[in-house]
């Protein structure tokens, strides 16, 4: 690797240290470089990695664990902010959303831009193309649209970033703004010249967006109208036939916009039992035990609890058999009221990121009967064991849950993802990118409880509510946060996450 190689990893290497010692790192980099094509490239690499990293995800679930207060002061004192006395988190939050987090992480990460850009960065990334290194698809000024980083953006454009300067598809910074729901990114961008008129390689600007059913920014807007939230009235999620929903269709129309959207299945019946030789339906609770009992997993009432600050004591190490066959619970009752809960009733959820290694019976049956696989194309109609087409995307990520009536999971975000109803039926809160949020309060409590879960409560409340019956499949788009209620006895779904 040469020196020019050598610089760029350093440069990116210490960006992405959030901490006093990152700083420093970052500032030994460049402490000794004169002005220069290399140098420029490596502070513009660091400006396009330290833009692009996932900065949302991990400090909103960050500051719902042990290390929140840590992290808080940390971030203050690399934005040169006094450390309050008061603790973060503070008392009772068991809920953290985008906006929360990025009140807290913003100043310092505007910091480091500052410094990198003064470093000789190009506001607009383009330096960082040249040789062996490749940058990510989004202009630093279209990261900020995404993720609503106002102030990041002001430092961006003062330093001459480009508003309208367009990606591979064409679609300029207005056109993540629109479908992530900035509408302070949306107008920052307008004040500062950028072309609500320009069309991306689908034909659409970002004018037309605001006017899409489904785009996140519009959902924002109708409901701030007045307008209620839910399915039939805001058209959300899209409802479709999945079976007359074209590959090119859905990607240019739902993907490439991040449009939520809910695939009915045309022949109801249990998903994957048409194999034409008469074997057993493989989703019921005996033929799960028999094809993917040792598949292992930490239940709890919430998926992956001890990740997102739940006492690791409330997970129980469990295998699928021992979990399908406990003896169901009843229905839990629960009434309203503000300091607790009523007749709470334990509700444990058998949820799992599916790995051939770690998990091979479960692995091997999601692909044999499914066709769905961790590193493969995503089948078209998900869920297709021999599909006629694939969508032009791998799955990075392969989830198998399944649980009782009540059972659920907490409101939460991740990337694209498609989620197939296996067996039972369950119900949605679905709410755009700029409302997102961790959650570590099941979905009834979150709606039940007072004072110490408005955040929580307040997101479902706002979002927009439907459900899912057996082999319907989702569309949840990057970032929008969802929740999810099983309202049937042994409902089962697979989820894969793709890119």
């Amino acid at each position: 690797m040469g020196c020019a190689e050598d610089l760029v990893e350093q440069a990116v290497a210490a960006a992405l240290c959030m901490t006093e010692d990152g700083h420093e790192q970052l500032q030994s980099v460049f402490a000794n470089q004169p002005p220069s094509p290399t140098a420029q490239r490596a502070a513009t690499a660091a400006l396009c990695a330290l833009l692009a990293e996932p900065w949302a995800y991990d400090y909103t679930r960050l500051l719902l664990t042990s290390e929140a207060a840590r992290a808080a002061s940390d971030l203050r004192r690399l934005a040169g902010l006094p450390v309050p006395q008061t603790r973060w988190p503070l008392d009772g939050l068991a809920c953290c959303s985008v906006r929360q987090a990025r009140e807290l992480y913003e100043p310092a990460l505007a910091g480091r831009v500052k410094f990198l850009l003064d470093s000789s960065a190009d506001p607009n990334g383009l330096a960082a193309s040249a040789g062996a290194w490749c940058g990510p698809p989004q202009s630093p000024l279209m990261c900020c649209a995404i993720h609503g980083w106002e102030v990041v953006a002001q430092t961006l454009l003062r330093a001459q970033a480009a508003p309208s300067q367009t990606d591979l598809s064409n679609a300029t910074a207005l056109h993540y703004a629109a479908t992530h729901g900035e509408e302070t990114m949306y107008n920052l961008l307008l004040g500062a010249a950028a072309d609500p008129n320009q069309k991306d390689a689908y034909g659409r600007s970002a004018t037309e967006l605001l006017a899409t059913t489904g785009v996140a920014l519009h959902f924002c807007r109708a409901r701030g109208l007045g307008h209620p939230a839910g399915p039939q009235e805001s058209g959300m999620p899209i409802r479709l036939p999945g079976a007359s929903l074209s590959v090119k269709r859905f990607v240019e129309d739902f993907v490439a916009l991040k449009r939520p959207a809910l695939l009915r299945r045309e022949h109801r019946g249990t998903v994957g039992d048409d194999d034409g030789n008469g074997k057993s339906l493989p989703w019921s609770r005996e033929d799960l035990a028999d094809a993917a009992g040792e598949a292992r997993a930490m239940v709890s009432e919430i998926p992956y609890g001890a990740d997102f600050g739940l006492d690791p004591s409330q997970e129980t190490p469990t295998t699928l058999r021992d979990f399908l066959q406990a003896t169901p619970q009843p229905p839990a009752k629960r009434q309203r009221c503000r300091e607790q809960q009523a007749d709470r009733a334990y509700r444990p959820y058998f949820f799992v990121a599916v790995d051939k290694e770690l998990q091979p019976q479960l692995a091997r049956l999601l692909e044999a009967k499914l066709g769905v696989a961790v590193g493969g194309r995503v089948s078209w109609p998900f869920g297709e064991v021999q599909p006629a087409q694939s969508l032009p995307f791998t799955a990075t990520t392969i989830q198998f849950a399944v649980g009782g009536e009540g059972s659920g999971s907490p409101m939460h975000f991740h990337q694209d993802a498609l989620n197939l109803c296996l067996r039972g039926r369950k119900r949605w809160w679905l709410v755009p990118p700029s409302e997102a949020a961790f959650s570590r309060l099941h979905p009834l409590d979150a709606l039940d409880m007072g004072t110490s879960a408005n955040s929580a409560r307040d997101c479902l409340e706002g979002a927009c509510v439907f459900e899912q019956e057996e082999g319907d499949v989702v569309y949840v788009p990057d970032m929008w946060g969802h929740a999810v209620l099983n309202l049937e006895d042994h409902t089962a779904c697979v989820a894969a996450e793709f890119a």
